[in-house]
């Protein structure tokens, strides 16, 4: 065990409030996003994002898109909308490469909280492309990596002080597995 933990609170605190333990993260912190990807030979890596790699992914127009998981964030804590209950969430990044059309090629993000379930929206991309674990079953993103699905995306409306995207939004109930009848960009 860690000098000073205490298996009852994982946030010792001191009286003036300074978070004590070695679990204490500062929440205003910028942080590389650091990908899980593939290689070329398929060993798994984690790879830096670097400020090129940053500043090519594209945000689509908007509409139906046959994607290609390309690497998964490492995952990171995020401050919770106080809409859903305020605190911290563990989240992730998707890196997703558009298979197919205009857009081929271009690579684009989604955040999504790192939680599988049946309504989760990470869940809604494994099951679409690897399948949904039973409950108490293990997962691993990992196996998403170089699978297809299918999905609805728009530009997000949250925008820059320019009125531009910030990201790429998904429709997550039109996740859908490569061949699905329910997804028109799976032919």
């Amino acid at each position: 065990r860690p000098p000073g933990h205490n298996c009852s609170s994982h946030s010792e605190q001191k009286e003036d409030n300074n978070v004590t333990s070695q679990y204490a993260r500062t929440v205003s912190d910028i942080r590389p996003t650091v990908w899980v990807q593939k290689t070329a030979s398929g060993e798994i890596e984690e790879h830096e994002q670097t400020q090129d790699e940053r500043q090519a992914l594209q945000i689509p127009p908007k509409g139906e898109y046959r994607l290609k998981v390309k690497g998964f964030a490492v995952p990171f804590d995020m401050p919770r909308s106080q809409e859903f209950g305020g605190g911290m969430q563990t989240m992730t990044r998707l890196l997703l490469e558009v298979q197919g059309g205009p857009g081929a090629g271009k690579r684009t993000t989604l955040l999504t909280s790192y939680a599988v379930s049946r309504r989760s929206n990470l869940g809604r991309i494994y099951a679409a492309t690897v399948g949904m674990p039973s409950p108490g079953e293990d997962w691993d993103p990992v196996l998403m990596l170089e699978q297809e699905f299918t999905a609805y995306l728009q530009p997000s409306k949250n925008v820059d002080e320019h009125g531009k995207p910030k990201g790429t939004d998904c429709s997550w109930d039109t996740v859908a597995a490569v061949g699905d009848a329910s997804s028109a960009a799976a032919t």
